[in-house]
């Protein structure tokens, strides 16, 4: 009876301890591990599993650099059309007096050398009035160089309203130029009734308000004559008008001498 049991226990110990050192994942009797690759592989075959790339990371990979690309294009056509306004506004800031707000002196040579190119447009000569104001030295000596800077500006404002305001320039401290097409008749009168309105002007920065008067040199175009050639003759016709006792128009000779 003992040997018989010692066999029993001898036969059944020896498969429960086989069966325990088998490994689990090795146990395809179970179907455990079939199951687990079947659930994996597109094919219902473990040796068949594969990695593959999904389909939508792709479309996420191409819209990202699709994005990205879209992205920095917009930047640089934003900051190419910045630039050009920038450009735009600053080149028009440089052709512009900050005090005055009238086209300063480039501009005014711009626009000498555009109306020469195209004078044949117009059936009157070109003529340059060169305006400058008497004492204005002594209006910043005595009322300080704010009541001057109030005196350029409201002369500013008078002269763009009384002819084309971008024909009125300011030339530089207390001199301004003016280009106009007509007879010699016509400018003239041009001339003196920018005087008549300078001398009704009353400067109200100052208590009493400040009158102030202008001498003006004018000079017409002759034929053949540079633009450089004319601005000469206003520059001393204007000179003339000063020297010979100022607020006046002294009209230029014809020949540059």
């Amino acid at each position: 009876m003992l040997v018989r049991s010692l066999d029993l226990h001898k036969r059944c110990g020896s498969k429960f301890f086989n069966h325990a050192k088998k490994p689990w994942s090795s146990q395809s009797d179970n179907g455990l591990t079939d199951e687990i690759g079947h659930s994996r592989s597109p094919m219902g075959s473990p040796s068949s599993y594969t990695k593959q790339s999904s389909p939508g990371y792709l479309d996420f990979k191409q819209s990202t650099f699709t994005m990205l690309y879209v992205g920095l294009t917009l930047v640089f056509l934003t900051g190419l059309a910045g630039g050009f306004l920038w450009g735009r506004q600053n080149n028009r800031f440089a052709l512009q007096d900050p005090l005055t707000h009238l086209p300063n002196k480039p501009a005014f040579n711009q626009r000498l050398e555009s109306l020469l190119e195209n004078n044949g447009s117009s059936p009157e000569p070109l003529a340059i009035l060169f305006l400058d104001i008497d004492h204005f030295k002594q209006i910043n000596d005595c009322h300080g160089h704010l009541a001057g800077d109030e005196v350029l500006r409201q002369l500013g404002n008078l002269l763009a309203t009384t002819g084309q305001p971008r024909n009125v320039f300011r030339w530089g401290g207390d001199e301004f130029t003016i280009l106009s097409f007509g007879s010699r008749e016509s400018v003239e009168q041009y001339a003196i009734n920018i005087q008549q309105a300078i001398k009704q002007l009353a400067i109200s920065q100052q208590s009493p308000p400040m009158l102030i008067t202008v001498s003006i040199g004018v000079a017409q175009q002759t034929i053949d004559e540079t633009g450089s050639q004319l601005l000469k003759r206003a520059d001393q016709a204007l000179y003339e008008a000063k020297r010979n006792g100022r607020n006046q128009v002294y009209w230029a000779a014809s020949t540059t001498g």
